[in-house]
């Protein structure tokens, strides 16, 4: 969602009338239903690339041709924590892990920082499920590495109005007996040039107060390079919101979405 600051304070308006306290949050037969399983139309691929994004098994996956986006917006691209002794491997495969949710989860995975192999993974996995096995042979064969893909994974529910996104906390490893590690971060990627940009964390059922408020110490924020935030909150176990300010040469741009925290509450 992007919306000029003028738009910013009806929003939050509306929020405030519909999230009850302490959020009470019901499942909806949304659009991530299992049978859906199906590649996104609207990506450009090259027919004769072998590696192109394509139905592959249990998943669509492969390389596609970029068109970066020119709007004053910002993309919510990843939300992840990541081995940092993890190597990608040809032959191998990596585990995608979250809390069980009664709910279908949709995993994604973006290239990062090489614009001339945009890549891009899409899997929905159903409900009570907690894990997704990604081979690695494709982002491999592309010639990228861990540190060149993001991952994200999300759901919907029903809040009390409208449907609402929520992105989840995934952790990215080699097998199931690993532990969680370090701190988990939000990756943003502005959709124009920037010269300032400042995050924050607020509980649904009090927007007018910060859990948590930072300027980006940049004072350059070129189009489509991805921003890196870490989630440094502790003791918030329900979902909440984050938001993006983002300040340009004659404007502004604002961008929110909702996440739930590492340490969340099972039973969201």
């Amino acid at each position: 969602m992007s919306k000029s600051y003028s738009n910013q304070k009806y929003k939050i308006f509306l929020i405030s009338l519909v999230v009850v306290p302490f959020l009470i949050v019901t499942v909806t037969n949304s659009s991530l239903s299992q049978e859906e399983v199906t590649c996104n139309k609207n990506i450009k691929v090259i027919e004769n690339d072998w590696l192109r994004y394509k139905k592959r098994g249990n998943r669509c996956e492969g390389r596609y041709v970029q068109e970066l986006a020119s709007t004053g917006a910002f993309r919510l691209i990843g939300y992840f924590n990541i081995d940092p002794d993890l190597v990608f491997s040809k032959n191998d495969e990596v585990i995608i892990s979250w809390s069980a949710l009664e709910a279908p989860v949709k995993i994604e995975a973006n290239s990062v920082l090489s614009p001339n192999i945009p890549y891009r993974m899409d899997a929905i996995v159903k409900n009570n499920e907690t894990t997704f096995k990604l081979p690695l042979w494709i982002i491999k064969s592309l010639g990228l590495n861990r540190d060149d893909v993001v991952f994200l994974a999300k759901t919907n529910f029903k809040l009390e109005y409208p449907d609402s996104t929520i992105f989840l906390p995934i952790v990215i490893k080699s097998s199931k007996d690993n532990d969680v590690f370090g701190i988990f971060k939000i990756v943003i990627a502005p959709s124009r040039q920037y010269k300032k940009i400042t995050v924050a964390f607020k509980r649904l059922n009090d927007l007018n107060t910060n859990l948590y408020q930072k300027s980006l110490a940049q004072t350059y924020f070129p189009p489509n390079r991805p921003i890196y935030i870490p989630f440094e909150l502790d003791n918030i176990n329900e979902p909440i919101l984050f938001e993006v300010l983002g300040e340009y040469e004659g404007g502004g741009s604002y961008f929110d979405a909702i996440i739930l925290p590492p340490k969340h509450d099972r039973s969201y």
